[in-house]
């Protein structure tokens, strides 16, 4: 069985085009207990599953999402670039994966780059988005926290954890609102931000894991989520080791 901490980043990029309904589709084929994406909005305000402002990388399309109608952006293929057997995929949208996660008991992580700032009325959408599908299914994740701010202020009963990259401030922990988690990158996870999250009731989903040496180090940890490009990974799926018990005694 598939470690319950396992989240799969963008659907499980290494293994499908990202944030498409194949990679989506094979998550819950697997079993995944959880499935990140990104969260952006077009033109005439859909929200859609896209983690680049543009459509560049995985589309050819050098246009900005925001100023792209969703019957515009849904006519790029973004399964291609990835292979070719997954030519003719396309951006999904933000319910199209609701409506395919419905029934199954699989908790969805939803990332920002971008709050109403350059999504006008995005973050109203995904409240409104989360009243359907559930709210206690939906963490929010975002490396811009003016967004999980957003969000904290107008739906306080939507779990966020705020993103981290590089090695914060001493005390920048000990500032956050309470009961709201963090998501630091590998490089910025270190055992003093374990015992202090562990200590002030955090969760802590740490990211992106892409190899069995780092599946095999951070399975160990005392994380509440393991954001990962390959959920197919073999340590995911080995009897558990003896978790640290950082901070213990």
């Amino acid at each position: 069985m598939i470690d319950a901490r396992v989240i799969a980043h963008r659907g499980g990029a290494g293994l499908c085009p990202e944030n498409t309904m194949a990679a989506f589709a094979a998550a819950l084929a697997r079993g995944d207990p959880a499935v990140e994406t990104d969260v952006a909005m077009t033109r005439d305000g859909v929200a859609v599953l896209v983690h680049d402002d543009t459509l560049e990388r995985t589309g050819k399309d050098p246009r900005a999402v925001g100023e792209l109608t969703y019957r515009e952006l849904a006519g790029i293929d973004v399964g291609a670039w990835f292979d070719p057997a997954h030519r003719g995929e396309r951006v999904p949208t933000l319910d199209e994966l609701g409506d395919l996660m419905a029934a199954r008991p699989v908790r969805l992580f939803l990332d920002f780059k971008h709050g109403d700032d350059r999504y006008p009325g995005i973050v109203d959408a995904v409240i409104r988005f989360a009243a359907r599908f559930g709210e206690e299914r939906i963490t929010l994740l975002s490396l811009n926290h003016a967004v999980i701010e957003a969000f904290r202020q107008r739906a306080p009963r939507l779990a966020s954890a705020y993103s981290i990259m590089r090695p914060p401030e001493a005390d920048w922990l000990a500032r956050l609102p309470q009961g709201r988690g963090i998501a630091p990158s590998l490089r910025t996870l270190s055992v003093a931000m374990l015992v202090q999250a562990r200590s002030e009731g955090r969760a802590v989903h740490a990211w992106t894991v892409r190899s069995q040496a780092e599946a095999e180090l951070v399975v160990r940890l005392p994380v509440a989520g393991i954001i990962t490009d390959r959920p197919d990974l073999a340590a995911f799926t080995a009897p558990p080791p003896g978790r640290s018990e950082v901070g213990a005694g």
